[in-house]
């Protein structure tokens, strides 16, 4: 991004898809929508680089094997590794990442698999041993060393654990509070588990009402589009804020829905308002503790009498950076005074956290005053979208390079169709790595495009 825009921060979702299998089938190798690689770790969780330098997965059980077996004259000594490799049983996968929970009885279950590196935990899974939190970083995002000198998915609340699935919950110690730990400047941490039930559907659930159907987890793509003045160098920017996250629907004691929004990654991107092509002098890169940082984003409906009528939410605010005691009018801080500023992602500097890249360098610390409202058009029972009505105040609390301290005026773009949302039904299973593996497929339903259309 050019200089002008590298103050604005606003957010989005996205989706995937996900499936089961129990016989094994022959899978045909194609380069349509795989993501190209020079090495296993370029492909993420729960895939390998295979030799035509295509991200790959053989296998999601060991009868999948099979064909391997049979049609390249093989023993039947081979399994399904955890990164969806058929390999021999007496070898180990440890070139690509886990993307899955391996149960186990003993430790020698987890290293025949694995590496010698992980052991079976009092849950009966395979655990990786760590003496610092980079030791767990080859596993994923969200991973980190627990003081047992285990990689465990660390949490402070709920909303940390929502990355791995709505499935998932923050296990803390006896007597903790989850919502005060969540706001405390000394948090006590704890490990994200399977949550004992499942999703939580709520208490509201009723097959014969309308609002029914909409009830489920979903991709969520959400773009805000702004024009920023005020800015050094130059008058104004137009820059569009990209988020993806993974939304659970429910239903609500209206007889109309609640939108759970978990961010899973942000991104900016400025552009020209006749879309031609633009150049990024400098950028801004929102770094993964930006939106994990974020609370959850709850929006509700009304009433839904037909589950095909365009119904509209209400408008959920959201203050970023900041605590304060009027939320809708107390002015934002900003970096003449830092009155009610808050470190929010935790990283010992005021506001939220922003790295700016190019021909400037530095770091920029923000608070922002943001509202959503949704208006939901039903595409058909998987696909939803519509335009968005939204607000975005911003101010700078911070930067580590003087020229970034500036005051700007952030107002919506007036092009209404650059600023909207799209959402596609999910397996229950599915995460934010779902999420951001597929949001970039040219087939995909949330994949970011300029402009709304129907």
């Amino acid at each position: 991004m050019r200089l002008r825009s590298i103050y604005i921060c606003i957010f989005t979702l996205s989706f995937i898809v996900s499936c089961s299998r129990t016989d094994g089938i022959e899978k045909s190798i194609s380069t349509d929508g795989y993501s190209l690689c020079k090495m296993d770790m370029d492909c993420g969780k729960g895939r390998y680089c295979s030799m035509d330098g295509i991200c790959s997965i053989d296998c999601t059980t060991d009868k999948d094997c099979h064909f391997l077996v049979r049609n390249n004259g093989l023993t039947e000594n081979y399994y399904c590794s955890a990164c969806g490799r058929c390999l021999n049983k007496e070898d180990k996968d440890t070139a690509c990442i886990v993307a899955k929970e391996i149960l186990c009885e003993e430790d020698s279950t987890c290293q025949d698999q694995l590496s010698n590196d992980y052991f079976c935990s009092d849950e009966k899974l395979c655990v990786k041993r760590c003496s610092n939190d980079t030791s767990c970083k080859k596993i994923g995002r969200g991973w980190s060393c627990g003081n047992a000198g285990f990689c465990i998915r660390k949490c402070i609340c709920n909303k940390d654990c929502y990355f791995f699935g709505w499935g998932y919950a923050c296990i803390l110690p006896d007597g903790v509070d989850e919502k005060s730990n969540c706001e405390s400047p000394t948090p006590v941490y704890g490990k994200c588990q399977p949550r004992e039930g499942g999703i939580d559907w709520g208490k509201d659930i009723n097959y014969e009402k309308s609002s029914f159907s909409y009830t489920g987890i979903w991709g969520w793509n959400l773009n805000y589009a702004v024009r920023t003045t005020g800015l050094p160098l130059v008058s104004q920017q137009d820059s569009v804020s990209i988020a993806y996250g993974l939304a659970k629907i429910i239903q609500n004691s209206k007889g109309g829905i609640t939108i759970n929004l978990k961010l899973c990654s942000i991104r900016l991107k400025n552009f020209k308002e006749d879309d031609s092509e633009f150049e990024d002098l400098a950028y801004i890169i929102v770094p993964d503790s930006y939106a994990d940082s974020v609370p959850i984003v709850v929006n509700n409906t009304d009433f839904i009498s037909n589950e095909n009528e365009e119904i509209i939410s209400d408008i959920f605010l959201d203050i970023r950076g900041a605590r304060l005691p009027d939320p809708w009018n107390t002015p934002l801080p900003d970096y003449e005074n830092l009155l009610y500023a808050y470190d929010q992602d935790r990283d010992g500097k005021p506001g939220m956290t922003t790295f700016v890249n190019g021909i400037l360098t530095g770091e920029v610390y923000n608070a922002q005053r943001w509202w959503v409202k949704y208006h939901i058009k039903r595409k058909d029972r998987d696909h939803l979208h519509g335009l968005i009505d939204f607000n975005s105040e911003e101010t700078i609390l911070g930067a580590s390079n003087k020229i970034l301290l500036t005051k700007i005026k952030v107002m919506r773009h007036p092009q209404n169709d650059r600023s909207y949302f799209r959402a596609q039904r999910l397996n229950d299973a599915a995460d934010c790595n779902t999420v951001l593996e597929l949001k970039d497929k040219d087939d995909s339903f949330i994949k970011f495009t300029p402009h709304f259309e129907e």
